[in-house]
């Protein structure tokens, strides 16, 4: 299975990066999926339905109770645009900065936190992996970032390797709001600058993806972005 997963996706990759400018947009059934199941690992369940007229209807017309989740939407699609034009940029995308950008972006109305790294170690949490001091999240997230120079490119499985980095950034949790969804992006972004497509995790799978983080190491992490690359593919 796994094997065939790899030249699936090599293949796939193989088609993005022959003509790095004119990657293939995601189509919107893709981003549609993301935003349903990404936010559904995060416990916000937003219909479908509701996403797709979130994207085209005028504001003013919507049910007001309705209008703060059509602008999470639209800012998580705008998010996802953004990312797939960043990608093109390869290994130069996947810094502190953009990490920043995409929390920044997910908080929407308050941007103002964007920015900041967590000054504590929060206890109130969906799931108990360990987590880092909130005094080590810079020295780490520095390691972090040289550890993705001087590997991303050699890494021979990317699928675990991005798992593996997804599990230590998790550990790190360098946000106090919203760091599953930072992290779950930007790990796209990792996939996405190498060609591949956008890993989607299942949002019934919350469980499953919470106890894998629980893990000491990213073995159970990395079957389940295998699972979901051959629901995907």
């Amino acid at each position: 299975m796994k094997a065939e997963i790899i030249r699936s996706l090599e293949r796939y990759r193989i088609a993005q990066m022959a003509h790095p400018s004119d990657r293939k947009e995601l189509e919107e059934s893709t981003i549609i999926s993301l935003i349903f199941n990404d936010n559904l690992l995060e416990g916000q369940n937003y219909p479908i339905p509701n996403i797709k007229r979130a994207f085209t209807c005028d504001l003013q017309t919507v049910e007001p109770y309705l209008v703060p989740d059509f602008k999470r939407i639209r800012s998580y699609r705008a998010l996802i645009e953004w990312m797939q034009q960043e990608a093109r940029r390869g290994i130069k995308s996947l810094n502190l900065e953009n990490l920043k950008y995409i929390h920044q972006a997910i908080l929407s109305e308050n941007r103002e936190e964007g920015d900041s790294f967590r000054t504590n170690s929060p206890v109130h949490r969906d799931y108990a992996q360990a987590i880092c001091g909130h005094e080590q999240v810079p020295n780490l997230l520095k390691k972090f970032f040289e550890e993705i120079a001087s590997e991303f490119e050699e890494a021979t499985d990317l699928v675990a390797y991005c798992a593996q980095k997804h599990h230590q950034l998790m550990y790190i949790y360098p946000f106090k709001l919203n760091p599953g969804s930072t992290a779950r992006l930007f790990t796209n972004l990792m996939f996405l600058s190498q060609g591949y497509p956008p890993l989607i995790l299942s949002g019934l799978q919350r469980s499953e993806y919470y106890e894998a983080l629980c893990q000491s190491d990213a073995t159970a992490l990395t079957e389940l972005f295998y699972e979901a690359f051959q629901k995907n593919m």
